[in-house]
């Protein structure tokens, strides 16, 4: 790993950002638990892969739907305050989850109701973590950062659902829903000391209505040439090659032949490999911004998609979806850097919110295709079908920006401004 130990920690030198880190590295794994007993949960009530992915349907369509407006607010208001609220409403949220599951009583319609709410809170919250890295740690640190956020959050997918395994087995989903609430507290806590507010540089709230400062938003994007290639490719990456939640689990019990034991192993491997890509990428953050690894790592994780779907072997398949969240957390940290880094400040809030929105708004429409596409065809389909149709839209897009994609590529060591 290129890099010494202080460039690959260099973010944690300011206090702000260590407060945010510390409390996250707690509650992040609260949420993976959360997020993987909810999907068992769900498969277990109904062993419907078309009502799994419906799941996320719920739980990611208000991103869709209100990333936008939301973004808005985050840049007319501090974004601190935006990120307390919104850490309160998850930790009811998770309450909620763990007394519905121990009641005995729950039913499919209900965990929809709080997989909604738990929606709507993720389409303020997003924007508004994301836009305030830069206000952590400053341009510098801002790659740094993003990486080393990467590192816990996929620490948190290789601890949180071995956690969540274990639990689930012993005594029930009910636990990794409560331990999720009261995580949450390290973060306000980490909220509570930092000493910034992230308030915007420009007073936008009476600048124009909240629509008419979105279209602002997307028309700042549009006219930016990396930046529009960027949430292409975030786009379709997001709708057919990121479904490995929803998918992993009925490839798991159909193909496989496994139980919820190696759910949780195959789960946690796709957090190793993306924790091990996170350092990688914190490491070599002082190089600056390689933005080259969009092409390239889109290109891998089609490629084992595909050879995913052929897999019968457990030790194989737990290789392969490592090795593919290796390539997706480059992919992911270099999407977000290149945007953050070519937006302008008065706008970051909403830029960042369109990334979100299609980064994970758009998992609906991915987890509702991959769960259609096991329904129709088998568990081994929700890889082929993603891996093939992805490759297919890459190569068009790829092909009509060839332009800008030369000059990304002459260009792969840049800085990122434009």
């Amino acid at each position: 790993m290129a890099g010494s130990f202080g460039d690959t920690f260099a973010a944690l030198k300011h206090r702000n950002f260590r407060y945010w880190w510390f409390g996250q590295c707690i509650s992040l794994m609260g949420t993976w638990m959360q997020r993987t007993a909810q999907i068992w949960l769900v498969y277990s009530m109904t062993k419907s892969p078309v009502l799994l992915g419906l799941l996320g349907v719920f739980q990611s369509g208000p991103v869709l739907l209100l990333s936008i407006p939301a973004g808005v607010y985050v840049d007319r208001f501090p974004k601190r305050k935006i990120i307390i609220l919104t850490q309160c409403a998850f930790t009811l949220q998770a309450f909620a989850m763990a007394a519905l599951t121990w009641s005995g009583k729950a039913q499919y319609w209900q965990i929809l109701v709080l997989a909604t709410i738990f929606g709507i809170t993720t389409a303020f919250d997003n924007p508004g973590r994301q836009s305030f890295y830069i206000d952590l740690v400053g341009k510098e640190d801002l790659l740094n950062a993003i990486a080393l956020n990467s590192t816990i959050v996929n620490l948190a997918k290789i601890v949180g659902p071995s956690v969540a395994a274990v639990v689930m087995a012993a005594v029930g989903a009910g636990p990794c829903f409560l331990l999720n609430g009261v995580t949450f507290l390290a973060v306000i806590y980490g909220l509570l000391k930092i000493t910034v507010d992230g308030v915007p540089k420009t007073d936008l709230r009476n600048q124009g209505r909240v629509l008419a400062q979105a279209r602002e938003g997307l028309r700042h994007i549009w006219h930016n040439q990396t930046l529009r290639l960027t949430v292409a490719l975030v786009t379709i990456m997001s709708v057919f090659a990121m479904n490995t939640n929803v998918i992993i689990p009925v490839f798991t019990d159909k193909v496989l032949k496994l139980g919820v034991t190696e759910y949780g192993v195959l789960m946690s491997l796709n957090g190793l490999g993306a924790l091990l890509g996170a350092l990688v990428m914190a490491s070599r953050a002082k190089h600056g911004l390689d933005r080259s690894f969009l092409i390239w790592t889109t290109m891998a994780t089609c490629a084992l998609l595909v050879l995913v779907s052929f897999s019968r072997n457990a030790a194989l398949a737990g290789l392969l979806i490592a090795l593919m969240g290796a390539f997706n957390i480059a992919f992911s940290n270099t999407a977000n850097s290149t945007l953050q880094l070519g937006t302008e400040d008065d706008f970051r809030g909403r830029v960042m919110a369109f990334y979100m929105l299609v980064h994970n708004g758009a998992t609906p429409l991915g987890n509702a295709f991959a769960g259609a596409m096991m329904g129709a065809f088998g568990a081994a389909a929700g890889w082929l079908s993603g891996g093939l149709i992805a490759f297919a839209l890459l190569a068009t897009v790829l092909f009509s920006a060839r332009q800008t994609l030369r000059s990304t590529l002459a260009n792969a060591s840049a800085s990122g401004q434009e």
